[in-house]
């Protein structure tokens, strides 16, 4: 009994050893992990190749030597070495000023004047460098926002948050906190099944150790040396590893649905207005069209002159208000490829018109237009297919169910198309936006439709003719 309780009393020192020797980092959370990237790594699509990496100037290269040194490109590395086949392009959206900027360029996919989120499939946020300079109250609110509207956006995007040390975080772990900023992002991360790597704690825990000084870490207090991008690096490969071996590769890039606010304040429709817009109002002498020096936006309107002045007026509207009631409309027609595939969504609007506005009449249409990876493309039949569920048989459904119009304009459009001897691109004017050539298909086939089921009963009823038309 002697021996065996001794032979015990090693094997739980051994375990006890093992796991203090390989203890779980605390520099990252994995949580729901990014599956949907994952597929899209291992499906490596054309469409669906990019990584956006929406940040401060933190990844502009300041105080680099070795560019490929950024925590981005060793990112990219380490997907490629768990995804080696995959073509991952790296496209980095620097900018100034934080999370609520960020906020406003992704609103809806993209700011006026030039996109942030398109053809991709992982969002990697980081703003801690800029966001230490506004009241926490309001970083929260904007980084939250910023979370939904990429998912509002586009719900198969992947979204990672990354904390990137600063002077303030190091005090506060030199001084055994949790940084507010982490402490509250690490809140909203939590609420939405978002992986976050804190790069701030894996720095601040090496310089505190000695293993770096802060100045050796960094020149500026922000932007790291090729020293500390190793350090970064590091901390990097660990938490790739970790992401991409939590989960298996789904057979399905799922959508996110959306949870409700964690914060009550928190408002999905922030955006970004035009200076041409017509609510915005002009006091002084100003200059449109000059050169921007931020990237993202193309143009600026600008003024020299003291006390000029904008004036924009905000007034809250539901979408359905905006939109349709307040034009007080006699035909809505509804249509499109952004409505996620959600018949039931089109069937709720059609609802919201009718009980302010019941003489509205309303057309339902089915998709044109789009990605050759879109539902209405990829598994095109020339009838509708009623044997499953597809949304050109869900509209059509909710057409007549609610008494709505309704043209499967998905099935003409497509057909001349595969029957014109021209490749698809010949109509297009990017991956999802026709060309004028593109556009004028559209345009006929309205033409069509509305001739043959309005213009002929009016002949009809005043003539007495019978009026057929071929689409």
């Amino acid at each position: 009994m002697k021996h065996n309780l001794t032979l015990l009393s090693v094997m739980l020192l051994a375990v006890a050893g093992a796991c203090a020797a390989d203890p779980v980092p605390d520099f990252y959370q994995v949580r729901g992990g990014i599956p949907k990237s994952q597929f899209f790594f291992k499906e490596n699509s054309v469409g669906n190749q990019c990584l956006f990496f929406i940040v401060t100037f933190v990844l502009g290269g300041t105080s680099l030597k070795d560019a490929n040194l950024r925590y981005s490109a060793r990112m990219v590395q380490g997907f490629k070495k768990h995804f080696p086949e995959a073509s991952i392009i790296e496209t980095r959206n620097t900018q100034p000023d934080g999370s609520w900027f960020g906020l406003h360029r992704c609103s809806r996919g993209q700011a006026v004047f030039g996109e942030v989120l398109y053809s991709g499939h992982l969002a990697i946020l980081d703003f801690a460098a800029d966001d230490r300079k506004v009241d926490l109250d309001h970083a929260k609110l904007s980084l939250e926002c910023l979370l939904r509207q990429i998912t509002l956006y586009r719900g198969t995007h992947s979204r990672i948050l990354v904390y990137t040390l600063t002077p303030e975080m190091l005090k506060a772990y030199k001084a055994g906190q949790t940084p507010d900023y982490i402490r509250v992002s690490e809140q909203i991360a939590e609420h939405y099944g978002v992986p976050s790597l804190n790069l701030a704690q894996y720095a601040a825990q090496k310089v505190i150790a000695g293993e770096i000084s802060f100045d050796a870490f960094s020149a500026d207090g922000i932007n790291p040396t090729d020293a500390g991008a190793k350090i970064y690096a590091e901390a990097v490969a660990k938490f790739v590893d970790a992401l991409l071996t939590a989960n298996p590769v789904p057979a399905k890039a799922q959508p996110v649905k959306l949870p409700a606010p964690l914060f009550p304040e928190t408002d999905d429709n922030g955006c970004i207005v035009a200076y041409e817009e017509q609510q915005v109002q002009q006091a002084g002498n100003w200059k449109p069209g000059q050169a921007s020096p931020i990237a993202p936006f193309r143009h600026l309107l600008v003024s020299a002159e003291p006390g000029a002045a904008l004036t924009l007026k905000f007034k809250y509207y539901k979408e359905v208000q905006d939109y349709v009631l307040k034009h007080n409309s006699d035909l809505l027609v509804i249509g499109g490829i952004s409505n996620g595939g959600d018949a039931e969504a089109v069937r709720s609007v059609v609802e919201q018109v009718r009980a302010k506005r019941s003489e509205t009449e309303v057309l339902l249409l089915t998709p044109v237009l789009g990605s050759t990876n879109d539902e209405h493309i990829r598994t095109f039949t020339r009838e509708i297919d009623t044997t499953k569920s597809n949304f050109r048989f869900n509209l059509q459904k909710v057409a007549a169910e609610e008494k709505c119009a309704f043209f499967d304009m998905t099935s003409p459009w497509w057909t001349y198309i595969q029957d014109s001897g021209k490749t698809y691109g010949w109509v297009m004017g990017d991956s999802v936006h026709t060309n004028h050539r593109g556009s004028q298909i559209v345009g006929r086939l309205l033409e069509i439709w509305f001739k043959a089921h309005v213009y002929s009963d009016i002949v009809g009823q005043h003539h007495g003719s019978n009026f057929e038309t071929r689409v």
